[in-house]
């Protein structure tokens, strides 16, 4: 049993899980996801959530890091995020499909070195997963989730979570790289990896980056009860979450006692 997701509110314009400290005029950038397209419906997020690990749906969010307001830079991107632990990265590109990876570990792990005193080039764990929500909604846990630890498969390349350096950041490798981003957060790559089983996460393999959104959890709880008027209420969910709104969705959660399952949830009350 899980809460359900966070912070919630009316504002369209963002994954706003602060709204009180949301900055003036964003709703009038030109380059925010307004969605009229169908990403990111409230189906596809309730998915995103039931697929994070059960004590981190306990804790409040915190947006982090968005290309909107910080700029695309990686150098900002680590200066903002690399002390959190776990972080979940969501892109949308240019051409509206919506992807991301759950990251286990800090990212400022990029500069630990190894007994010999070399950077360590690839660090996390195998809690660390990748998803698609649109057009695809999908998971892609490690691919050591079902496999024994003497299994002889799972070689070093099964192991390649997350890597990062001034010029680039990657999530999975093996014989390709399931998520690259360029040191201006402007271009990525996306292949299949050993590390994820992944297909490409965009049709294309190349992609544009339109907005990159990372957040941090917070050892704190939200409130018992929520209406959904913004699950994830971001500039990656508009559209889905103002039908949300219009349609009196509402979800009790509690801290003592779990609320229903996301799925036995979107079974009953979303059809």
């Amino acid at each position: 049993m899980r809460h359900l997701p966070w912070g919630l509110h009316h504002s369209p314009d963002r994954l706003a899980l602060e709204p009180r400290h949301r900055p003036r005029g964003l709703h009038h950038s030109p380059d925010r996801l307004t969605l009229d397209e169908p990403p990111c419906r409230l189906f596809q997020l309730f998915a995103l959530w039931s697929w994070l690990p059960v004590r981190i749906t306990m804790y409040q969010p915190r947006l982090l890091y968005t290309t909107e307001e910080h700029g695309c830079s990686l150098t900002t991107f680590y200066v903002r995020v690399e002390m959190y632990e776990p972080t979940l990265l969501m892109i949308k590109t240019c051409n509206n499909e919506v992807f991301g990876a759950y990251c286990s570990s800090r990212w400022y792990e990029r500069n630990l070195k190894d007994d010999h005193g070399n950077r360590q080039a690839y660090f996390g764990t195998g809690e660390s997963f990748l998803f698609s929500l649109y057009p695809e909604r999908a998971k892609y846990p490690w691919v050591g989730i079902d496999s024994s630890q003497d299994d002889p498969s799972l070689g070093h390349s099964a192991e390649l979570f997350m890597a990062a350096d001034t010029k680039m950041l990657t999530i999975g490798g093996g014989e390709g790289q399931a998520i690259w981003m360029d040191e201006n957060i402007r271009f990525g790559k996306t292949d299949h990896c050993v590390t994820f089983n992944n297909p490409p996460l965009c049709e294309s393999g190349d992609f544009e980056i339109r907005v990159l959104e990372v957040y941090g959890i917070l050892n704190k709880t939200f409130n018992c009860e929520q209406k959904i008027t913004g699950v994830f209420d971001t500039t990656l969910t508009k559209r889905g979450v103002a039908s949300s709104v219009r349609s009196g969705v509402v979800c009790k959660v509690t801290t003592a006692r779990r609320s229903f399952a996301v799925s036995h949830y979107l079974n009953q009350e979303l059809g």
